[in-house]
């Protein structure tokens, strides 16, 4: 084989590893507040449904961590969802450092925005503790 095809291949393997590596993530599995947490759902792509809203405190990256509750009213226990920061869909615009709950602007999957009184389904990851788990990319944020 000459060098000229050896590259060539080469190209063509790379190219089909990349277009493997973005394949759309398997149907996430409809869960509830008191199902979801779970060893067996440990890096599983799955759904919960509820109410968003800004943690007290963040750090913001590329990504942020926003409270997602089982109740409109933000009580009882949340379940971090990590979100990239941004103006796309599913994505948090980048709040100020001293944020309150007026400068939550998130969008959901069609690009609405969502507020704190939205019900909204969100997919993703879960990477399981029995005390913390949270919800990872991808993440599909769906106003229901």
């Amino acid at each position: 084989m000459t060098l000229r095809k050896s590259y060539h291949l080469i190209l063509v393997a790379l190219a089909a590893a990349v277009v493997g590596c973005s394949s759309p993530p398997p149907p996430a599995t409809p869960m509830t507040f008191d199902t979801f947490n779970v060893q067996a759902n440990n890096d599983k792509q799955i759904s919960l449904e509820g109410y968003m809203r800004l943690p007290v405190a963040a750090m913001v990256s590329d990504t942020m961590l926003v409270d997602l509750y089982d109740n409109p009213d933000g009580k009882g226990k949340a379940v971090p969802v990590s979100i990239y920061v941004g103006s796309g869909n599913n994505q948090l615009e980048k709040p100020p450092k001293d944020y309150t709950d007026k400068d939550f602007k998130l969008h959901a999957n069609d690009g609405s925005l969502v507020t704190m009184k939205d019900k909204v389904r969100v997919s993703g990851k879960l990477i399981y503790s029995p005390s913390a788990s949270i919800f990872y990319k991808p993440i599909d944020i769906q106003k229901i």
